[in-house]
């Protein structure tokens, strides 16, 4: 004779082939949730346990259980056992109410259903918690958070030029670097461009030394010390959005490579950053056709660029 093991989110049910019951064991009041999860994964829990007593000791031989985990649990332990047809699975969730009152596990139906209710708001949100600590969400953040600070960059530094290039419109021409263009602008007017500005840039002794003619025979307006301190503002905002920028291009990258490896070699590590977070996942990305991914990743690649291959 096989006798049936009931997982259900209050505790196991051993129930006979006429899905009568003979025996529960409830999960510990405030750790259902977690017991629940423990016994589908076939951990051995208090409830199991019972349950293993209760078998051995009523001479049961043969038992019917919910899934594979729990058939190799109990199969370790000398039980000849099977994972329960679909259709027995079905009739045991039409008639779980009644099991649960007949097990005295609740004393009406109204006390199971809320509790029950309970138990899959508590569901929901552990699976939301789950889903929020997914490190592919992290990169896709990450990597959309870089692009932001990429467009807030161009912005600032474009205003920069565009208010520093009153004062010294030749300087556009000759520093290219928005870091090094930032710390020239933050010293304020151009007669005070120096050696002692310009040492810490790295440029060579020619660029250093037609800088500092531009800046004497420049044909830029005069700067007042309250304009000077605006665009140094300005100039110290640049820097920081840089750094920032570098700071999570390397948080992307190290991500990326801990993830996503394969992805990070064949596509590099922002790109499939930006690839994941269009697709929404790398669960997604992973179940997506190749030719998707290729489109995908095509129009990544070409987007700033006017003149597209030919296949």
């Amino acid at each position: 004779m096989t006798e049936i093991v009931f997982l259900t989110e209050v505790g196991l049910v051993l129930l006979d082939e006429s899905l009568n019951p003979r025996f529960a064991a409830r999960f510990e009041k405030g750790k259902e949730f977690t017991e629940f999860h423990e016994c589908s994964e076939g951990k051995i829990t208090p409830a199991v346990s019972a349950i293993l007593e209760q078998a051995s000791k009523t001479g049961v031989k043969s038992l019917s259980v919910p899934n594979a985990q729990l058939q190799a649990l109990f199969s370790s332990k000398g039980f000849d056992t099977l994972v329960m047809e679909q259709q027995t699975a079905s009739q045991l969730a039409s008639r779980k109410f009644q099991i649960l009152m007949d097990a005295r596990i609740f004393s009406s139906e109204m006390e199971a259903r809320e509790f029950l209710r309970s138990f899959a708001l508590e569901a929901s949100k552990q699976r939301i918690r789950e889903l929020s600590t997914h490190p592919d969400l992290q990169v896709m953040e990450g990597v959309q958070a870089l692009d932001e600070i990429d467009k807030a960059l161009n912005l600032a530094t474009a205003r920069l030029k565009e208010w520093y290039g009153l004062h010294f419109p030749e300087l556009s021409g000759l520093v290219d670097d928005p870091v090094g263009y930032a710390k020239i602008a933050s010293a304020g007017t151009r007669e005070k461009i120096d050696e002692s500005v310009i040492s810490g840039l790295n440029f060579s002794e020619k660029k250093a030394e037609a800088l500092m003619i531009a800046a004497k025979e420049s044909k830029g307006g005069s700067l007042s010390e309250n304009d000077s301190a605006m665009i140094a503002l300005m100039a110290e905002t640049v820097v920081q959005l840089t750094n920032s920028k570098e700071r999570l291009q390397k948080y992307v990258e190290s991500s990326m490579r801990r993830i996503a490896p394969n992805m990070s070699t064949v596509a590099g590590e922002t790109i499939g950053a930006r690839l994941i977070a269009k697709a929404g996942g790398l669960e997604r990305i992973a179940k997506l056709p190749s030719s998707t991914i290729q489109v995908q990743a095509l129009f990544r690649f070409w987007a700033p660029r006017r003149h597209y291959s030919g296949h």
